[in-house]
């Protein structure tokens, strides 16, 4: 009998060291942070923090998403950057969670004045990944962050969340993740090239009405942890040719502004070889290797041309036939 109650205390004593449930929290009473937008207005750091419903983003059987999820925005402001998140939990009814933040905004009010302090705080929240997509804006941020999805898709599956796939559709302006930022932000021979995202309202609709959409518009350009000025879209045609990541781009051949042809770029590769000078500013030669194929032509006009230059190039010959024969 003795023994039997000692087993039975050392079970009951074994049960206070167990860890149970204590902390449990219901995954249905956190609100989930997709992504992270930073301003600075006002001489204040202003923080907005996009979050969209779980039940918007899975499917379950025989179930389907009928209408835009709406995207709920959280907005902080304080002195710095910590305390403008701290007034985000601060004036929240659930608790954040920032696991799955996979994008994050810079406006250009915050590049111009200086982007540096964000690592130190935003390197050391431990939920952050650096797998996260960085882009730079001229937009409001609350624009930006509004719910821009399809019907039927979730609110995550937009270019904020997902850009890659639409880079390898149309090779132009490549997405960058935040481990590949923070790595190049201070080398003195690397410009970042940083993705400007605007809100584009047209090609787009949906009973017959326009949808807003974000897209990639022109680039922001940090050097050293300067920010070097933006640059427009128009004025960057030749970057393509320049990555070596073109997967899928367009060149349409001209001549006297008429479209004879439309190729498709699907492989670049670059030759880069310094040229040795005197003084001055340093040179590099070039050489640039493009793979693709013709994706439609103008075959009247090029008929057309062809016919012409073989008139000219037979009257050509006939004159100098008969000018050698004479």
């Amino acid at each position: 009998m003795k023994r039997t109650m000692i087993a039975y205390t050392a079970l009951l004593l074994s049960l206070t060291i167990l860890s149970g449930c204590w902390d449990e929290k219901a995954i249905q009473n956190l609100r989930y942070v997709s992504a992270i937008g930073i301003d600075f207005v006002d001489n204040q750091y202003v923080v907005y923090a996009q979050a969209v419903a779980p039940s918007s983003v899975a499917k379950q059987e025989n179930t389907s998403i009928t209408g835009n999820a709406p995207a709920i925005i959280a907005i902080g402001r304080g002195d710095t950057l910590q305390n403008a998140l701290d007034n985000i939990q601060k004036n929240s009814q659930v608790p954040q969670f920032y696991g799955f933040v996979s994008s994050l905004v810079f406006h250009e009010r915050m590049l111009k004045k200086e982007i540096l302090p964000t690592f130190d705080v935003l390197n050391r929240f431990s939920l952050l990944r650096y797998s996260m997509w960085v882009f730079g804006t001229r937009e409001p941020l609350e624009k930006v962050f509004g719910n821009h999805s399809i019907v039927g898709f979730s609110p995550l599956v937009t270019l904020l969340h997902e850009p890659y796939d639409l880079f390898r559709e149309r090779s132009f302006i490549e997405p960058i993740q935040y481990y590949k930022f923070t790595s190049t932000f201070w080398e003195p021979s690397n410009t970042v090239i940083l993705p400007n995202v605007t809100i584009y309202k047209h090609s787009l609709k949906e009973n017959e009405k326009f949808l807003t959409r974000p897209v990639i518009e022109g680039i922001h350009t940090i050097h050293r942890g300067k920010w070097q000025g933006f640059f427009q879209s128009t004025d960057l045609l030749g970057l393509r040719w320049m990555n070596p990541h073109t997967t899928y781009a367009s060149l349409i051949i001209r001549q006297k502004k008429q479209v004879m042809a439309t190729l498709r770029i699907q492989h670049v590769k670059l030759d880069v070889v310094p040229v040795p000078h005197t003084a001055g500013d340093p040179r590099f030669k070039i050489t640039i290797h493009l793979n693709g194929f013709v994706k439609e032509t103008d075959e009247q006009r090029i008929c057309r041309i062809y016919s012409e230059q073989r008139r000219d190039t037979s009257k050509r010959t006939s004159k100098s036939y008969l000018f050698k024969g004479n």
